[in-house]
This record gives structure tokens, C-alpha cells and sequence, in this order.
């Protein structure tokens, strides 16, 4: 598991990409997630997959960056916890509502 105990507040730079604030707020909702299940639901919440429904390519896209870029930003900052060698993707049990720090950041880019 990769991970580090979270800050009392979280960088705006921790959550400011989009794909950090989906993850927060699905994971607020539903975990422990596969990386491949979250880079599904972000997807189905993607512009182009407003209906729900998402196309493999989006899906594996999301499924890079999360892997790539969005997973290791949030196991830094200590909001997750995954694991490289099951793709599984956790909340640490001393991390707030993490709905309520996607909304937060959610709400100052407008």
C-alpha cells in the first residue's frame, strides 16, 4: 500500500484536477474500488459519458491516469491508499468525509 497520514487540510493542488475530485467523491460512496471500477465511474461521469455509458477508450484513459498520475497524488497527500499489485484502492480510516473535501475544492474553481 502506498500511503502517508493525510494533512488536517489537503493542498488545493491535491484536489484540484478533476479526476482527483471524482475519485474522492466516489470513493465517499463506494470502497474499496479496483482501479479499473473507478476509472469506469469516472468515465460514465465524463462529459462525453453523461449518459452513463462509456466507451473502452475512455475508460482505459482514465484508467492510465488514475494508475499514472491522479492514484500516487492522492496516496501522497494521504487521501487513498492503493495497492500496486491488486489495483485496489482504499480510504485510510483517518480521512474526513471525503465527499464534503471534493465539494470544498469543488466549489473555489467554480
Amino acid at each position: 500500500m502506498n500511503s502517508r497520514t493525510p494533512s488536517t487540510t489537503p493542498s488545493f493542488a491535491d484536489v484540484a484536477n478533476r479526476y482527483r475530485r471524482q475519485t474522492l467523491s466516489i470513493l465517499a460512496e463506494e470502497k474499496p474500488l479496483t482501479i479499473s471500477e473507478l476509472a469506469s465511474r469516472i468515465a460514465a461521469r465524463s462529459p462525453n459519458g453523461a449518459s452513463g455509458e462509456s466507451t473502452d477508450a475512455q475508460v482505459r484513459s482514465a484508467q492510465i491516469a488514475l494508475y499514472h498520475v491522479h492514484l500516487p497524488k492522492l496516496a501522497d497527500s494521504g487521501l487513498v491508499s492503493y495497492a500496486h499489485e491488486s489495483g485496489e484502492v482504499t480510504v485510510p480510516a483517518n480521512v474526513g468525509d471525503l465527499s464534503k473535501i471534493a465539494d470544498t475544492y469543488r466549489s473555489q474553481l467554480g
